[in-house]
């Protein structure tokens, strides 16, 4: 039996295939699937007062580490391709991290395989509540992406990410469907589609057949509130 590794490496994925406004597939699709270049879209602002902690990286065979003090958020994402990252809320008031639907977790050096959330992260956490993060407060995260290139590795601890926000369509249907939506039951569904469209297998009616099948899925629970501690009283 492969490794969960070597299985991820062998899931190609994402995206090619339709031309609108006059531009080619392999324009609209850079650096997706075998389309040379690099993927569109625009940098994730963080919240004011949060920040990267070191640098965004795939995921090792032993998982993400947590570094000491940061409080783990565990997967988050019902994808295969897994990047890690820690947060710090550097302000004095709590901050909701709500990532953007269709975020792509951007491989820098492009030798490993590009990621994308298809969900809206807080609504996929196994083991919290939210999202909140506490003021001085870490929080780590595994990013669990469906895969977006072929022919290249999963992503390894020695490659660093970069969080950019999709501008393609196709993406943005996807993930407004996902919304409130539990995706575990349709993750092969999903990654499957995202191969044929690399393989210029599918149809605008293929893409509605999906969403359809998103829709009809069950919800997840409701976010439930966390609540920070009170700030410690100043001394002297």
């Amino acid at each position: 039996m492969p490794s969960p590794r070597t299985a991820l490496v062998a899931s190609a994925c994402l995206l090619a295939a339709f031309s609108l406004g006059g531009a080619t597939a392999q324009n609209r699709l850079s650096g997706l699937g075998e389309n040379p270049g690099r993927p569109s879209g625009r940098l994730y602002p963080l919240p004011e007062g949060v920040e990267i902690v070191g640098e965004l990286r795939g995921m090792g065979d032993e998982g993400c580490p947590t570094p000491p003090g940061s409080r783990n958020l565990g997967q988050i994402g019902t994808g295969r391709a897994g990047v890690c990252g820690t947060f710090r809320n550097t302000g004095s008031t709590a901050k909701t991290i709500e990532f953007a639907e269709g975020l792509i977790i951007l491989s820098v050096g492009d030798q490993d395989q590009h990621g994308t959330l298809v969900e809206r992260v807080f609504a996929e956490l196994s083991s919290s509540s939210d999202l909140t993060v506490c003021p001085k407060e870490e929080v780590t995260i595994t990013f669990a992406t469906y895969c977006l290139n072929h022919d290249k590795p999963f992503p390894g601890p020695e490659e660093t990410y970069q969080l950019i926000v999709s501008d393609l369509t196709e993406l943005k249907a996807i993930a407004s469907a996902a919304q409130g939506k539990n995706l575990a039951a349709l993750e092969s569904t999903i990654q499957q589609f995202l191969d044929d469209f690399t393989d210029h297998k599918t149809s605008a009616a293929d893409l509605d057949v999906l969403l359809k099948e998103i829709a009809a899925q069950p919800d997840l629970p409701g976010k439930r509130e966390r609540h920070c501690p009170p700030p410690e009283p100043s001394r002297g």
